[in-house]
């Protein structure tokens, strides 16, 4: 749209204005001179219309009024559309828009559906639903034309139900017949239908057992197996038509959720004969201290079924090693007395009671122990000595000398001993002992005794010499003696 106005007449005189030929390509609105152009819907490009004027005498001449219109985008518009689809069906769309001007789109979607999943490449598009989903969908796209997004449109999906046939798992319970029946438990987690609810299922038995009957307990007690309370989970029980019944009965069903029919599957009873516990032997076995000893555990069951073991309490004064039934047990380092295990017996089923293993470690004497020590003195000074010893057994021990030090001497009487090393003597001594508990000795141990040196003083000899009168000279050799044999300087103390 364009407005356009008029100059007046150079004598100011009042000028009328008349359109001579309207434009092609547009319309004009208002009065002259003031007229507005508006160009037809898309046009594009150069439109004209022709005017004269008159001055209340004569017409001018006429005059062109040229308008080039120009290029302009429009936004893109996208269309909104509908499908409907079956469940667990995929289904096409093509995204569809349009363009004034004709320009290429380009498509994106902008929300993704709740329920589906979208493949392919937009505009060409392939909707899948969930799994098992029925019910409205939708998603939103866009398409651009180069320049500008077109505003969001929407995609409605409508995805009818379709009928899932129900199925059905089988199961197999292992029991006895206990009291006349075999107690199966609830048997309602067997059938599923993904439909839920809106569709009743019915339970079709297509063979029945064999060896008995199944009936219901609790609140449809006595019901027949093709009642109504399968579907309430309540507690199903099995009578056999014989008590002594023992193997393997099955009975195969199906249900039908008013369309279809499930797959046929199979409930088996694997039907045993009443257990009876087994039974753990005690035992009691002797071994002597410090020794091990093998044990084997026993065990009996009338069933004959085979046992496994498992030691229940470990013994409190030993340690047991190998694998049940066949052990070894080992009491602490020199213990003696009474101990004990538990044990029990599983036949497959269930355990016996403990039974206890009684052990009696009988006492062994255990030889004394000298331990070896070592001690330092200096020279010529005498040492205090204790000789120790050990007894596992605790007796009372005593002590002897075997071989005695050979640069010094022993006093007192053992364990409390003092050597005296030589005199002058330093160096390295030592002596043997061992100990005997009032029945055998121990092995010999050793005392090393480390002597340090002491410095001795030098000691000066006197001597006496006669000079002859009148004699003016008489040499004097000076003498004395060192125990450590040290070099000697003399000093002259007086004349």
């Amino acid at each position: 749209m364009v407005s356009i106005c008029y100059l007046r007449h150079a004598d100011n005189v009042t000028l009328t204005y008349t359109v001579v030929n309207q434009p092609s390509n547009g319309a004009l609105s208002g009065t002259a001179p003031y007229l507005t152009y508006t160009p037809k819907l898309e046009f594009r490009g150069q439109d004209s219309f022709t005017f004269r004027v008159n001055d209340g005498r004569i017409d001018s001449n006429t005059a062109t009024v040229t308008i080039i219109v120009l290029d302009r985008n429009n936004p893109p518009v996208v269309i909104a559309q509908s499908v409907t689809m079956a469940e667990d069906t995929t289904v096409s769309i093509t995204l569809t828009g349009t363009d004034a001007d004709g320009d290429t789109l380009a498509y994106t979607v902008v929300t993704q559906p709740s329920n589906g999943t979208l493949s392919g490449i937009a505009p060409n598009l392939t909707y899948t639903p969930n799994a098992d989903y029925n019910g409205d969908d939708s998603f939103t796209f866009k398409v651009n034309d180069g320049t500008v997004d077109s505003e969001p449109a929407t995609v409605s999906i409508t995805v009818t139900a379709v009928n899932d046939p129900p199925t059905t798992s089988s199961a197999s319970f292992s029991g006895y017949i206990v009291g006349g029946g075999f107690p199966i438990g609830s048997v309602k987690y067997l059938w599923s239908d993904v439909d839920g609810g809106s569709d009743p299922l019915t339970f079709i038995v297509v063979s029945q057992f064999s060896h008995g009957t199944m009936f219901w307990v609790g609140d449809h007690e006595g019901l027949p197996m093709l009642h109504e309370a399968w579907f309430e989970g309540d507690m199903a029980h099995y009578t056999p038509n014989d008590v002594n019944f023992q193997g393997e009965d099955s009975l195969t069903f199906k249900v039908n959720d008013g369309n279809a029919d499930s797959n046929v599957s199979t409930i088996t009873l694997i039907i045993g004969q009443i257990n009876d516990l087994p039974v753990a032997i005690t035992q009691s076995v002797t071994t002597a201290e410090d020794t091990a000893v093998s044990i084997t555990l026993t065990g009996t069951d009338q069933d004959g079924d085979t046992l496994t073991y498992t030691v229940v309490d470990q013994p409190s004064n030993g340690a047991l090693s190998g694998t049940a039934p066949n052990l070894a047990y080992m009491p602490n380092t020199n213990y003696n007395g009474d101990d004990s295990f538990t044990f029990k017996v599983n036949d497959g089923t269930v355990d016996s009671e403990p039974a206890t293993v009684s052990i009696t470690v009988t006492a062994v004497n255990d030889p004394p122990v000298a331990p070896a020590q070592s001690v330092t003195t200096a020279e010529d000074t005498a040492v205090a000595i204790t000789l120790v010893g050990t007894d596992a057994d605790g007796d009372t021990l005593t002590y002897t000398v075997v071989d005695q030090p050979s640069n010094g001497t022993l006093t007192g009487t053992a364990p409390n001993l003092t050597y005296t090393p030589n005199a002058d003597y330093n160096g390295d001594d030592s002596f043997t002992f061992r100990v005997n508990d009032g029945t055998v000795d121990s092995e010999p141990a050793t005392v090393s005794i480390t002597v340090t040196a002491v410095n001795d003083l030098p000691v000066a000899n006197d001597q006496s010499v006669e000079v002859g009168q009148n004699m003016p000279q008489h040499p004097i050799t000076l003498t004395a003696n060192d125990a450590d044999g040290d070099s000697l300087t003399y000093l002259l103390v007086s004349n």
